[in-house]
């Protein structure tokens, strides 16, 4: 924070701070006062710069806004996790239908149909030995 020629907040930084606190607070003048322990009359001097702003009723707005943005932080993350999870829910319900209508099938039945597949193939790979050293025994007796 910038400080003017006497180590105290500009009043430009005064207000910037106050913009957020009615912004991200929800409140006005009237209440902020409130919670700061103060008149609407007196903040709005400081605003205007007819007062100076003490580092104690700074801090508590600065705090204020603070512990505000941590807790919408908090509160949007939820509500991600929320909404993941939902997704997460609607898709396993998509993913059983599917299954119980036939459309798709588990992974571990698949690995278990190409493992039969493969054993298959092996077992069509030895018949035809079998039927070619047949014909060729046949054929060396004729």
């Amino acid at each position: 924070m910038g400080l003017n020629r006497n180590g105290m907040k500009t009043t430009q930084e005064f207000a910037s701070l106050l913009g957020k606190a009615y912004a991200t607070l929800g409140i006005r003048q009237k209440e902020l006062a409130a919670r700061l322990g103060i008149s609407p009359g007196y903040l709005s001097d400081m605003k205007n710069g007819n007062r100076q702003v003490s580092d104690e009723v700074f801090g508590k707005i600065a705090d204020m806004v603070g512990e505000a943005t941590i807790r919408e932080r908090r509160e949007a993350e939820s509500g991600i996790e929320e909404l993941l999870q939902a997704g997460a829910n609607a898709f396993t319900k998509e993913l059983l239908r599917m299954m119980e209508a036939k459309q798709i099938a588990p992974y571990s039945l698949l690995v278990e149909k190409d493992n039969e597949i493969a054993r298959l193939n092996q077992t069509i790979g030895q018949l035809k030995q079998e039927i070619e050293q047949l014909k060729n025994g046949g054929n060396d007796g004729k």
